[in-house]
């Protein structure tokens, strides 16, 4: 079996997104909503990496100072703070201070992959990095994804890759001036 990651967030779409990308590299992946229920199923199973939400009362929870406690052991299991953004300053210089890995919400994918390989590959739960673009400037090898069934929540990576950051804000740029323009349509139809 692959690496088994325990996402801890209270916040739903966050926590369904989550599952979607990191179950979609076929690891297995759980996600609970509540702190208590976080705590159970970290005592009951084995696991590699957590994935936890942070907010600005999780800060003195016992679930946050567990996992803050666990991230400093060399055991098998890593854990990653999910920053959102309207606390991250704060979060961020106690996180930084005591060497905890963090994301900040919302999530960036590729950076989320990135702190989760590398994280697996200190967890020892995969045997090399799932992706390069940092050391070498370009995507690791991968075999091509077997063709979707169905309709997908997220399109395959493949390509996505091959942009350039150049490329991929001038792509971000024109989806969110679509979604403006959708939205301007749908205020005027209603009005």
């Amino acid at each position: 079996m692959g690496p088994r990651i325990l996402i801890i967030d209270d916040d739903e779409p966050n926590r369904r997104t989550l599952q979607t990308i990191l179950s979609s590299e076929g690891w297995h992946t759980e996600a609970v909503a509540h702190p208590s229920e976080g705590l159970k199923r970290l005592s009951t199973d084995d696991w590699n990496l957590v994935v936890a939400g942070v907010s600005r009362r999780s800060l003195s929870e016992p679930l946050f100072e567990s996992l803050q406690e666990l991230a400093f052991t060399q055991g098998p299991l890593r854990v990653l703070f999910l920053v959102p953004a309207v606390i991250e300053e704060q979060a961020r210089q106690y996180l930084e201070r005591n060497n905890l890995w963090y994301s900040t919400k919302p999530i960036r994918l590729n950076d989320l992959l990135d702190q989760v390989g590398e994280l697996l590959l200190e967890a020892g739960a995969i045997r090399r990095p799932l992706r390069r673009v940092r050391e070498l400037g370009q995507p690791a090898p991968r075999t091509p994804d077997p063709p979707a069934a169905g309709r997908e929540m997220f399109a395959a990576r493949g390509g996505y890759c091959d942009y350039d950051e150049e490329e991929l804000l001038r792509f971000e740029k024109e989806e969110e001036e679509v979604r403006k323009k959708k939205a301007r349509a749908e205020a005027e139809q209603r009005s």
